[in-house]
């Protein structure tokens, strides 16, 4: 598999879509997506000026018994927190979010990955932010998300993604999925084990 790449296609399947913004709402262009420095002595020298860390996990991602890192960062550009008179958040925020994972390398950390699709927006002010949480756990960066609406259904999707480090490269290893409605108590789980 080429790196994360292949998860977008994962991650927009277990979601059901692609999330699309719709025309009234700012939304960040490529151009917005700044490129993490290659090297840094700490984790705050990769996030870039106009950006934020929302979560930092540390863990030994490539085996040799150093702690590595994954960041999830978001920008705080105020032109993509929209004002919203509907339903839902007040300030509809779609600043980009960018997904960094680090390998620790003696007394510096080298960037291995950066996604600027992985971890997706929410598509409506009634949305949940669809990020949830990460972890790393004996080799395993797990990343997961929650898709709900405060209002419009009952629906809700919660995914978690593993990825692995070989060769090189991050591979996804596995997806958990399950999908529940609020009203019923209906409830369905998936799991893929693609090791």
């Amino acid at each position: 598999m080429d790196k994360i790449l292949a998860a977008i296609f994962i991650n927009a399947f277990a979601f059901g879509a692609v999330v699309a913004q719709d025309d009234r709402w700012v939304s960040p262009s490529g151009a917005d997506y700044p490129r993490a420095p290659a090297v840094g002595n700490k984790l705050a020298d990769f996030v870039p000026p106009g950006f934020e860390i929302v979560k930092s996990v540390s863990g030994d991602l490539n085996g040799d018994g150093l702690a590595d890192a994954a960041l999830h960062i978001k920008g705080t550009a105020k032109k993509f927190q929209n004002a919203n008179e509907g339903l839902g958040a007040v300030a509809f925020d779609l600043n980009p979010r960018i997904l960094l994972i680090l390998i620790k390398e003696r007394t510096s950390f080298r960037l291995a990955e950066q996604s600027n699709t992985f971890i997706i927006p929410p598509d409506d002010p009634v949305s949940s932010e669809p990020f949830s949480d990460m972890s790393i756990k004996n080799g395993v960066l797990r990343i997961d998300f929650e898709l709900w609406q405060s209002a419009g259904g009952w629906g809700r999707t919660d995914a978690s993604y593993k990825f692995r480090y070989r060769a090189g490269d991050f591979q996804l290893i596995g997806v958990d999925r399950r999908d529940s409605r609020r009203n019923t108590g209906e409830m369905e789980e998936w799991s893929y084990n693609f090791v």
